[in-house]
């Protein structure tokens, strides 16, 4: 519990303060060793307090209190008006706080059943041979799971047949659509760079993943390698030349005369 409090200098001039022991705190008022302006005005007597559950709400209530005009805060301490009236907007905050959190808990309790089923997917396709240890899902934005992957480079001989990668190209085949808007991707492992890619070209707008880049790396996969050399640092790993633009280029003008779907 923790309190809320209005005190009366001998001034007549009113004090707002915040405690977790009223009782010792007046005690220390009278004394002398309450905040330094009070120190020339006690003896201190309580006016009023409010106690209340926690010591957030106390500390907030606090800075309300203090910003109400003298008029209403006389009311306050006279009994003529409620914490709940006189500050309307510690409960509605506080209503919204648990709004907030309650929502933020279930998405979290739904993001990690997600992401075990993105595990178990993992752990199906490693165990079987197929490929690494990678599984992902996607998720549409009403909840619904639309695909579920792994990892299938080795079974399918396929560089490119990564869980991100599968998942989405299983997703966008569910929905008869390459948009994936408004979609969440689970995947056990943050996805690199290629997938990253895929991920953004797909317009899927929120990834949650488990292990990490390094975590990758560690057990001998060279995703970090990757993201090194698209970031400027460490050898090329291939070479790239340009060669004959303008005749390619005239492909692209081809499309944009013909006002080709841009994605």
């Amino acid at each position: 519990m923790a309190f809320v409090y209005i005190l009366q200098c001998r001034d007549n001039t009113m004090y707002t303060g915040f405690t977790l022991d009223l009782r010792r705190r007046v005690a220390q008022h009278n004394a002398g060793q309450g905040a330094k302006y009070t120190k020339p005005r006690r003896p201190v007597r309580l006016l009023w307090a409010a106690e209340l559950p926690l010591a957030r709400l106390a500390r907030r209530a606090e800075v309300l209190v203090k910003q109400l005009p003298p008029a209403k805060k006389r009311r306050l301490a006279q009994g003529r008006l409620t914490l709940a009236q006189a500050c309307p907007r510690l409960w509605a905050e506080e209503k919204e706080r648990v709004r907030v959190n309650m929502a933020k808990a279930e998405s979290l309790a739904w993001d990690r059943e997600m992401l075990a089923l993105a595990r178990q997917e993992a752990a199906q396709g490693s165990t079987a041979g197929e490929g690494g240890p990678f599984g992902a899902v996607v998720v549409d934005a009403s909840g619904q799971v639309l695909a579920a992957a792994h990892n299938q480079v080795l079974a399918g001989h396929d560089p490119t047949a990564h869980a991100e990668v599968m998942a989405i190209r299983a997703a966008c085949a569910k929905i008869g659509s390459h948009d994936l808007q408004g979609c969440t991707l689970y995947t056990s492992c943050e996805p690199c760079p290629m997938c990253l890619a895929a991920i953004i070209w797909a317009n899927i707008g929120r990834v949650v993943y488990g292990c990490t880049r390094e975590d990758a790396a560690a057990i001998g996969f060279r995703d970090e390698f990757i993201y090194d050399f698209l970031a400027g640092r460490g050898a090329a790993p291939l070479e790239m030349q340009e060669l004959d633009r303008e005749a390619c280029r005239q492909v692209f003008v081809a499309y944009q005369q013909q006002a080709g779907q841009l994605y």
